[in-house]
């Protein structure tokens, strides 16, 4: 799988999110706060527990202890831990996460679940996605940090209009699908 230039992921996010009725801007400034841009971020989730029990692995064979593993660790644009993989009825191994269309796609259908249960309101969402559910803690998010982090990207206002222009997304020129490293 190449690397997707960012004009390819600004269209799926478009895409995707008009038809499960997220705001667009919200899935701009979660994949900066989550991955910023790195569709093949892994991060592993120490603190996750909430594996699925036997997903189908679709024909493949791996041990329990692999698969139950695998759904602790959070994966690409979106983060998206394992176990949402399953939860949602897909097939196979979680690193499937790491194709942007599809972690977009689970990224949006869990977002629409959230909003249902806990509101638009854009920090407590982004609450929700990130620690699992929303809880307050002496009036303040259990994920405050992250939550301001979100906060600042998603209510700058000239985020989303600057994400072409930055360095630190993809070269859409180069044709072997390598990106700029702002580090260098």
């Amino acid at each position: 799988m190449r690397q997707k230039s960012i004009v390819d992921i600004k269209e799926m996010v478009k895409t995707v999110a008009e038809v499960h009725s997220i705001e667009i801007h919200f899935i701009f400034a979660l994949i900066e706060a989550e991955s910023n841009w790195d569709q093949w971020a892994v991060k592993y989730e120490p603190g996750y527990r909430w594996a699925v029990k036997n997903p189908d692995l679709n024909g493949f064979k791996c041990s329990k202890d692999t698969i139950d593993g695998m759904q602790s660790f959070s994966y690409g644009l979106c983060q998206i831990m394992g176990s949402h993989f399953y939860e949602f009825g897909y097939k196979g191994f979680c690193t499937q996460l790491l194709e942007p269309n599809l972690n977009i796609e689970i990224a949006c259908k869990l977002l629409k679940w959230l909003k249902e249960k806990w509101g638009d309101n854009p920090a407590s969402l982004y609450a929700a996605y990130n620690a699992g559910s929303v809880i307050m803690v002496d009036g303040q998010y259990q994920n405050q940090e992250n939550v301001d982090r979100f906060m600042d990207i998603y209510n700058d206002n000239s985020f989303c209009s600057n994400l072409q222009n930055s360095v630190r997304f993809f070269n859409q020129g180069v044709e072997d699908g390598s990106y700029i490293d702002s580090n260098q």
